[in-house]
């Protein structure tokens, strides 16, 4: 890719575009990209760099609005410190949620006896 290509890449990269979405919108075809990206070092740099820009202003405007707003602070623990943020409750609920739903699936698909079989594996590995 010529520098002038490069740059333009770098500057949507850094305005935070998706890597294949800055690619498409100045007609670069991925897989030259990425052969670009595993063979010259300087350019991945410069790559993940822009990248990292975008979520720096991301995060900063993010902290900027969560000193106004208890509900955006709270949402951004919850999602980066879900082990001492996040609704104990309510991830325990959806997970006994899924484990219903799955062994559901295994009673309706499988025939009862290789349903008990794996039961009795889950419970003696997984209890």
């Amino acid at each position: 890719m010529n520098k002038t290509i490069t740059e333009k890449l770098l500057k949507k990269l850094a305005h935070g575009l998706p890597i294949k979405t800055a690619c498409a919108l100045l007609r670069i075809d991925y897989s030259i990209f990425y052969k670009e990206y595993t063979n010259n070092k300087e350019f991945a740099l410069d790559v993940d760099q822009a990248s990292a820009l975008a979520l720096e202003q991301i995060i900063s405007s993010l902290f900027s609005d969560a000193s106004s707003s208890g509900k955006i602070a709270l949402e951004y623990l919850k999602k980066r410190d879900a082990e001492n943020w996040s609704d104990h409750e309510k991830r325990e609920l959806i997970r006994n949620q899924e484990r219903e739903y799955l062994l559901q699936l295994l009673r309706d698909s499988l025939p009862n006896n290789t349903f008990i079989q794996i039961l009795q594996i889950l419970e003696e590995n997984f209890d």
